[in-house]
């Protein structure tokens, strides 16, 4: 099953490719990004390195639907997105568990939001 096929993938690495569609151009931009995955339920957990003025961000906030591709495995979801500080500030603690609090403090700065992407109700290929 490509579900269990993806969650497994995601379980070996440490980052995860997503697609979004660019707001002004409407193509599709492809790029790597860390996240935290929670297995029950199963979604992701993605935060922007610069917060809500991360490009990738707005481009997801203009159209929330997003591919995930890990290990060969890929999904399609819908971003949920997240501004509230208890959402925003357990997704920071739960980054720094997994990449460091010293690799976490060398890349993101403005942290405003999170975002969620259940990976029930997605498409999977």
């Amino acid at each position: 099953m490509a579900y269990q096929a993806l969650l497994a993938a995601l379980e070996r690495t440490e980052e995860v490719t997503i697609t979004v569609r660019g707001r002004r151009s409407g193509r599709d931009i492809s790029l790597p990004v860390w996240f935290v995955l929670d297995r029950e339920p199963p979604r992701l957990w993605l935060l922007p390195i610069r917060g809500s003025r991360s490009p990738w961000f707005r481009n997801l906030e203009a159209h929330p639907v997003l591919r995930l591709q890990a290990g060969g495995a890929s999904a399609q979801g819908r971003a949920h997105i997240r501004r509230d500080e208890e959402s925003v500030q357990q997704a920071i603690q739960r980054f720094k568990e997994r990449y460091t609090a010293r690799e976490f403090e060398r890349y993101y700065r403005g942290v405003d939001v999170t975002v969620e992407v259940p990976l029930s109700g997605g498409s999977q290929t």
